[in-house]
Order: structure tokens, then sequence, then C-alpha cells
């Protein structure tokens, strides 16, 4: 079964047929398998990079009728098999030439380091492949200046990590001494005290912004240098090293320093008449602080410059380059990141998107200067985003050291505040809150917590449309299903540049039902059928009633999928071509995006009486040769994961007579036990699902899942009801099976989880 509705073009040039042919695709699969950070650079690559296994499709293309298709098929594999070993030397090719001129310096696979590197003083770059992680441990009164040692052994606790640095803000309203006694614990604790000078008169924004004492003229005249040499001095007689910024989140204007507050636009009242007064105020400011605080010998600090990744207000003035202090003055470069903060905020934007649009400035303006994110979070929940598949999402990018070389660390916002008098309202970012936050943490910072296995697994979902949607891949990560069967989104023709290995690493971060283990991720393939709206379909799409098959489909293409599911057609499976597509393409691609297995659909097609005809035809046993192409697909599946799983779906005949079957699967799943749907049927046609299965049949079919219970394999149950949910539910456990009960349209989760056992 298929449930996508994409479409193709009716017809296509010959050129883009050739086009389509020779598109990179099964090269950068390669590249990828050898060395992960390629990923984001296969997509650009594909339309470029001739994909040299279709060479012989291409040339090969129109002799089949002078020399037959046998012969004609054993001359393209042979050609096919010279083409994929110039393929691996291209591939090592390439490989080396984005590793120089793309991503310079980034190891192959990035750990999190807990303890901070020291050489001279001073906190250095963590080292090829590491990046530091450090937090703001959330305060008692929200003014971040009031961390205590508990705060940050009770993130730890939940984490699993140890901080690098420890965030804290230096409130200048409370205090104008260097915190000393806050930076001696955290140095005690073992991470590097990270201060925020915070040069206000008050926590309150709406009065802070309206700074009456610590403006920037007043820095820049030196009314606080008295304040700032006292500073300086404690800071040397520290003696550790110290991360300090000033200025936080310049570009915004919730901060009395912002440029709005100092002079915004105006050019005539302060330095450079090109230049805006207000960022340029603060670049004076910045620097007076630095060049009078090391004037008293604290050479133990590590700079920092400080910005939000939008500007408020957006204006050109405003933007954060405006307010760089210049290399001299800067060790690193921040940026703050943050999704959703109040439980009605319906910002779905991702980390991702927030730090890709702002990344390229911030290498441009301090190149070489290493970056961290020093802020950023999300709330357990919103009406958007949610927090933990965001920030599963964020740590996956963040740790991946491909998409962002430059970045070095991070530290979350541990904090939890009120919004008014409803605790319902209440904004919380702390993983004590946030279990299914805290896993993902442990599971991408960590170490990978175990995969539950299949024989284990108690609840399952499968969805198989809307996974590109936000929306619903939140509802699938913070379900509690063990398992999720979903439709491998960028297979499909249109949506190839989906990034589906990035939901698929999200997912694997997400608990399972027992909060211990991990989520397994299964792709959803059509094994027995072509489908029209697939990457690998460069033909025209229709097969009119009544009329011959197209006279530019390919020979393995038999017939139109005998119960009505538009847009897939029965194959010729043992086809090599077909064969071709299925392994070397779908399959494969469900390794490099990260699958733990697959879910082989129309594994029926053996019992289909056009196939069985094109079998006999052809001179081969279709039962025999179903499950030879699951063990090859298999076999070459574990050759790159050697725990990839392997689950039929139907077919449970194929079992008769064919013991060797159990050999080359790990479970089966079953439709329509119970209770069927109508094929095609929307989602909120109540018509199209609970339609009573003959109950002889279910006997049947039951009979049949029994033996492969009793050869130890899972199996699932899938029946097409919401009436008869619970009850359905009692009857498959009640047999030993894994029971998802939801409607035919397999377009959201169910809306009747299981009961808990």
């Amino acid at each position: 079964m298929n449930l996508f509705s994409h479409k193709a073009t009716e017809t296509q040039r010959f050129s883009d047929l050739v086009a389509r042919r020779l598109c990179a695709k099964s090269l950068f699969r390669t590249a990828h398998n050898i060395y992960g950070m390629f990923r984001q650079a296969r997509n650009c690559m594909r339309i470029v990079v001739c994909d040299i296994r279709r060479i012989p499709d291409l040339l090969f293309l129109d002799i089949e009728p002078f020399l037959g298709y046998n012969q004609s098929m054993e001359i393209k594999i042979t050609i096919s098999r010279l083409m994929k070993s110039i393929e691996s030397c291209a591939t090592v090719f390439l490989m080396i030439a984005a590793f120089i001129f793309a991503f310079p310096g980034v190891s192959q696979s990035l750990v999190p380091v807990g303890d901070p590197v020291i050489s001279g003083g001073l906190i250095q770059s963590p080292g090829a492949g590491k990046i530091y992680h450090g937090v703001y441990p959330g305060g008692i009164t929200g003014e971040e200046d009031d961390i205590t040692l508990a705060d940050v052994q009770s993130y730890e606790a939940v984490s699993g990590l140890h901080a690098a640095w420890v965030y804290f803000s230096n409130n200048w309203y409370r205090s104008r001494l260097f915190p000393a006694a806050t930076a001696q614990w955290i140095a005690d604790h073992g991470s590097v005290p990270y201060v925020r000078m915070m040069l206000r008169s008050s926590p309150n924004p709406a009065n802070s912004t309206r700074e009456k004492l610590f403006t920037l003229q007043a820095i820049i005249n030196g009314d606080f240098d008295a304040d700032l040499n006292a500073w300086g001095t404690a800071a040397k007689a520290f003696g550790g090293p110290l991360i300090v910024e000033y200025g936080t989140e310049c570009n915004g204007n919730w901060f009395c320093w912002n440029g709005m507050w100092n002079g915004a636009d105006r050019k005539t009242l302060f330095g450079d008449i090109a230049k805006a007064d207000g960022p340029e105020r603060f670049v004076a400011a910045y620097r007076h602080i630095v060049d009078t605080i090391r004037n008293q010998g604290a050479n133990n600090i590590t700079w920092v410059f400080h910005v939000n990744y939008d500007a408020y207000p957006v204006k050109a003035w405003n933007d954060f380059e405006n307010y760089y202090p210049g290399d001299a003055y800067v060790d690193w470069v921040a940026v703050s990141d943050y999704g959703p903060q109040t439980p009605k905020a319906r910002d779905t934007a991702s980390f991702r998107e927030n730090l890709d649009g702002v990344y390229s400035r911030l290498t441009a303006m301090a190149p070489g200067k290493p970056i961290i994110v020093a802020e950023f979070g999300c709330t357990a929940t919103s009406k958007g985003s949610k927090g933990a598949p965001w920030g599963a999402y964020a740590l996956n990018d963040l740790i991946a050291g491909q998409r962002w070389p430059a970045i070095i660390g991070f530290s979350w916002w541990n904090e939890h505040w009120e919004n008014d008098n409803k605790p319902i309202n209440d904004t919380t970012m702390r993983l004590q809150d946030n279990p299914k936050l805290a896993f993902a943490f442990k599971s991408k910072l960590v170490a990978g917590p175990d995969l539950l296995a299949l024989n284990k697994i108690t609840t399952f979902a499968y969805q198989l449309q809307n996974i590109e949607n936000s929306v619903e891949t939140d509802a699938l990560a913070l379900s509690d299903y063990d398992m999720l069967v979903i439709e491998p989104t960028s297979t499909v023709s249109g949506m190839e540049d989906y990034d589906i290995a990035g939901t698929v690493a999200m997912l694997k971060a997400m608990p399972a039902g027992d909060m211990t283990h991990r989520k397994m991720v299964i792709a959803y393939v059509d094994l027995g059928q072509a489908e029209t709206w697939r990457y690998y379909w460069t033909w025209s799409t229709k097969w009119n009633k009544g009329q011959p098959k197209p006279a530019d489909w390919p020979g393995y293409i038999l017939t139109p999928d005998p119960d009505g599911w538009s847009g897939d057609y029965n194959v010729a499976y043992w086809d090599v071509a077909w064969k071709d597509i299925l392994i070397n393409g779908l399959i494969d691609e469900a390794v490099v995006d990260g699958f733990d297995g697959v879910y082989l659909d129309w594994i029926e097609a053996y019992d289909d009486p056009a196939v069985m005809q094109a079998a006999n035809a052809a001179g081969v046993d279709p039962k025999t040769e179903m499950i030879k192409l699951i063990g090859e697909l298999r076999d070459y599946a574990r050759t790159k994961n050697p725990k990839f799983i392997v689950i039929q779906q139907n077919g449970t005949t194929l079992l008769n007579g064919h013991a060797e079957l159990l050999n080359v699967i790990d479970g089966i799943g079953q439709e329509d036990v119970w209770y069927m749907g109508r094929p095609g049927a929307p989602w909120s046609r109540s018509k199209g699902y609970d339609i009573a299965q003959d109950p002889d049949f279910s006997a049947e079919l039951i009979t049949w899942l029994d033996q492969f219970l009793a050869a130890g394999k899972t199996v699932l149950t899938i029946d097409y009801t919401v009436k008869h949910a619970a009850s359905t539910y009692l009857l498959s456990r009640g047999k030993g099976y894994v029971p998802y009960c939801t409607r035919i349209d397999l377009s959201h989760l169910s809306t009747t989880p299981p009961p808990a056992k």
C-alpha cells in the first residue's frame, strides 16, 4: 500500500530523461557510507555529478529489440560492475576534494567533551572532533546571577554531562564587583566560569532599556573606570580561565546597550559620520571595557561578542556586523538561538533555520574566530515546536560537525519561569522537567541508548503521509510508541531535498515507552510495486484504462494495483533492473538515512495473477523469487548495518512450503486481521474504516500468523478501526501480537492509541 498522491508530469523530454537518469544519487550514497559529513553536500552535487551506474541504461536504451532482453541486460550488468568500480574511485576523489575545500579541519566524528582544555591560563578550542557543552543552570529569582552548585549538579545528573562552562550574569545593579565567590565554586567544580557583564540599573527590561546610569556614553567617558579596574584586578587574582562577555544580544532592543537607546541610526552626534551612532557607541564602549580590564593584567579572559540570531528593530543600521568591536577585542563570537519560549508561542522555526540564516554572516564578519551558541533552548510545550524534538534536532545538527564547522560549543538555557498566575502557562526549559528532552541529551551527547529489540516492543505506530510536517513529526517523537514505521519522504519525487535523515536522527533520540531504550524507526518500502511519485520514475505517469501499457514504460512493470491504489503498478520483482532500483536505490537510501530497518509492502505480489503469468513466462517461481529478493536486500543492508531489521507486510502464505522465508525476515505485519478500510479513503471519511473482516478469513490469517509467532518472529497487526479499537487491541495482544488501530489514510497518528499493558 502507498498513499502518496504526488504526480509527475505527463511526459518527459528525452533530454530530461537522460538528465534524471544521470543524477548523482548512488554516487553520494557511497560517499555518505564512507564519510557521513557529506550528507549536506550530496543534495547540491546531485545536479552536477553523473550517476555512472545509470550509463548502461542510457547506452543500451534501444538495443533490447535487437539483442533480446536477457542478452542486453547481461551487457548492462557487466558495464554496471565496471562503472561501479570507477564510481568507487570517483567517490574517494570527491571525498578528498570536499574535505579539503568544503570542510577544513573537521573530524569524522564529533564527540562532546565535558572538561575544558586549558593552556596558557585560557580556555582553548576543544580540538578536532570535539565540541564544548555548557549550561545556564537556572537561578532562584530569575535574575541570572543567583545560581547554585546544586542547580548545576541537578542539571548534570539528568543530562549525563559535566559542564565545560557555567553561564551566569554579573548584574551591576546588584554589585559592581567581580563575582569571585560564584566563579570560585564553578572552578572548584571543574568548569570554567562564563560571566555576562550586565552593566544596567534594573532587571526590568522596560526600565533597563531606558538606562540612565550605565549608558554607553558614560562607559566611554570613563565614569566606571574605577569599578572596571577593580573588576580586572580581581579577575587577574582569580587566576583561572574565565569567559566574559559584555553587551549580550547587542542587536536586540530588550537590552540597554542596543543602538536603539544610544543614538540609533543618527550619524552626527558621535564619531564617524558615515556610521550609525548607536552601534558605533557600543563598539567604543565594548573596547573601553576590554582595554580597561586588560590593563589590569587580566589576561586569563576569553572575550566573547554575543549577538541574537535576529535583530530588533529590523533595520540595516541594527545588523550585528555594525556592532562588531574588531578581531583584537574578540576571541569568540556567540549567538543566541531560541525556539518557542512560552506555551502559547506558535513559532515553528527550527534551530537550524535560525542559525543557517546567520552562520555565513558570522563567519564573514569574524573569519577564523570560533563560534559558540551561548544561549539556546525551547519550552517543553508550545503551540509551535515542542521542546524535546526541537532540542533533539538542534543537538543533532550541532554535534554532526558538518553544517557549521566553526561552532566549538553551546550552552543550554535550563530555566523555569512564570508568565502569569496560571501554572499551565509557565515556561520550562529545564531538563529536569522534561524527561524526553533529557533522554535526547543523553542520546546525542553521552552515548546512544540501546535500541529496544524487535521482540521486546509492545507498541508501534504506522504513518505514511505528512512526515514532512513538523507538527506530525513532533507528535511521533513525543509519543510513547516503541517503534515507528514511516514514509522515507526524500524518495518522493520533488521532495529529494527533504532531510529525512535529520528526522530519523531526531526520532531515534526519543525514548521508547519504557523511557530507557530509544525508539526504533523503520522505513516503508513497496517491494513489489513501482510508484509514479518516487524519484526513480522517469516515464509518463498514466496508464489509461483499457489501453496498452505506455510504450516508454520498462518491461518489468506489469499491471495497475489490483486493490485500486492510484499510481501503484505491480512489477516483475525478479527483474535485475527493478532489483537495482530497489536495492541500490530505496534500500540503500534507507540505510544511508539511518533507518533501523525496512517494512516491505506488497509481499503478496507472488499471488497476483499477472505476476504469476509473467513469472511463468520467465521460467521462475514467484514465491522463490520473492524470498530470494528479500534475502538479497537484507544481505545488502546488513553489510552496512549488521542489525538492520526486515519486516514483511502481509503475504502470510509465502510461508507455505517455504520455511526458508523465516531466515530472511525478522517480523511480519498483517493488515485487516479483524477490520478493514477502503483504499484511498481520506482520514476524515468515517465510512473509510471499521469494516469487519470476514471471520473465516480472519481465522485463516491467525493460523498463519501463529506459525510466524511460534518461529520467534514478531507479529504486528494493523486494523483500520476506530469504534472497535479497544476490543481489537485486546484481541491482538491476547494472541501475543503487537497491535495498531487507526484509519486507512495513515496520514496522522492514531486517534485511538493502545491502552497501557
